[in-house]
């Protein structure tokens, strides 16, 4: 995104967090889609090494300093508010925002995962594919539930289903 953008569009940036749909619910609540584990292999030779790497992934000073030069996705969750940060470029100043925002969100319990985040290879993929067959009207939307669930207990009897982390 160039420096001009948005002089030349008139157009701000801006991320939210979902809608509030109850007002019971608490607000704002954001939406963890994590597509990758960060583990080490217990057998690993370089287990030191990579924790140095997850260490590194997770410093806030880490972070900002990347997202200068290589913006997207580099909104990770940190485990304590970051600290403020100036300045003067309307992409960086909005991902800062967002940081901060996710982090506060995290720290108290408003959050949920995407969908993809936790559920096993197959049921994820039925899940993309066998709706497409409801919306052309190929099954019912029973049948797709009947299916969603069959395929996710499959996995989870097979043990390939992901735990979400404990909450604080």
């Amino acid at each position: 995104m160039g420096a001009d953008t948005f002089e030349k569009t008139k157009q701000e940036l801006g991320v939210v967090a979902l809608p509030q749909l109850s007002p019971k619910a608490p607000y704002p609540i954001f939406v963890l889609g994590i597509g990758a584990d960060l583990a080490i292999n217990a057998s690993s030779q370089v287990a030191e090494g990579c924790a140095m790497v997850f260490d590194r992934l997770i410093d806030y000073a880490f972070v900002e300093k990347m997202s200068q030069v290589w913006e997207g996705e580099w909104n990770i969750p940190f485990a304590k508010a970051p600290p403020p940060v100036v300045t003067q470029d309307k992409v960086q100043a909005e991902a800062t925002r967002l940081r901060t925002e996710v982090t506060e969100a995290m720290m108290n319990g408003r959050y949920g995962y995407a969908p993809w985040t936790f559920w096993p290879a197959k049921t994820d993929d039925y899940m993309k594919g066998g709706i497409e067959e409801v919306w052309l009207k190929k099954i019912t939307p029973k049948q797709f539930s009947d299916k969603l669930n069959d395929t996710f207990q499959q996995e989870m009897k097979d043990g390939l289903v992901k735990k979400p982390p404990p909450r604080n």
